[in-house]
């Protein structure tokens, strides 16, 4: 679906008292989510094991191995 096509559908789903802001906040969200589909496309992302990973390890230098909960006291590892 082209822009302008998207656009026109996601006006007619909001009410018609919707302000311009609100507006403009939508447009903003369908060009967020566009970008991420192209991203996706071209490969631009990093996997979900190394962001946790990531996450794991700044939590760990943050609290230590020892702290009560974080990232991976979900899964019991």
């Amino acid at each position: 679906m082209r822009a302008r096509e998207s656009v026109r559908a996601m006006l007619d789903r909001l009410p018609d008292d919707v302000s311009i802001q609100r507006i403009l906040y939508h447009v903003y969200v369908m060009a967020c989510i566009e970008e991420g589909d192209r991203d996706v496309r071209e490969g631009r992302v990093i996997p979900h094991e190394q962001v946790m990973q990531e996450l794991q390890d700044r939590w760990v230098s943050r609290f230590g191995r020892d702290a009560s909960s974080g990232p991976d006291s979900r899964d019991g590892s």
